[in-house]
């Protein structure tokens, strides 16, 4: 018989910042309106996608200060791992404990990327013991 995989616990986070989609669309706007000829074109998306908020991990501000790949880079990886633990810890040690398996796993998606290994790395020192 192969071994089989089940869910034993679910649970979730988003980041702490709710943006109005109307302001996100005005701060695109203010970057990107005058620097791309289709702008205007692709900005209709903000309408048209039905979405009314959307979750960051800063407020919109930093996202319009001139910064560099490095630094989004770095507080994207922290925010992730934040969130990620945020979840992890909402389960607890009881997920572990009904869990018959030898092994575990952690899945995160979000907008741009998934959990990589690196993001485990940073997040297990703040995660209970198994």
């Amino acid at each position: 018989m192969s071994p089989s995989a089940k869910l034993v616990s679910l649970a979730t986070a988003v980041p702490p910042n709710v943006l109005s989609q109307s302001d996100v669309a005005a701060a695109a706007n203010q970057c990107f309106g005058g620097r791309y000829d289709e702008f205007e074109r692709l900005a209709r998306v903000f309408k048209s996608s039905a979405i009314r908020r959307r979750h960051a991990v800063r407020p919109i501000d930093w996202y319009l200060t001139p910064l560099g790949w490095p630094e989004r880079a770095t507080v994207y990886l922290e925010g992730a791992c934040e969130l990620f633990v945020d979840a992890a810890k909402q389960q607890g040690a009881r997920s572990y404990e009904r869990a018959s398996c030898s092994r575990s796993c952690c899945l995160s998606s979000g907008f741009t990327a998934a959990l990589t290994p690196r993001h485990e790395q940073m997040s297990a020192s703040h995660l209970p013991a198994m």
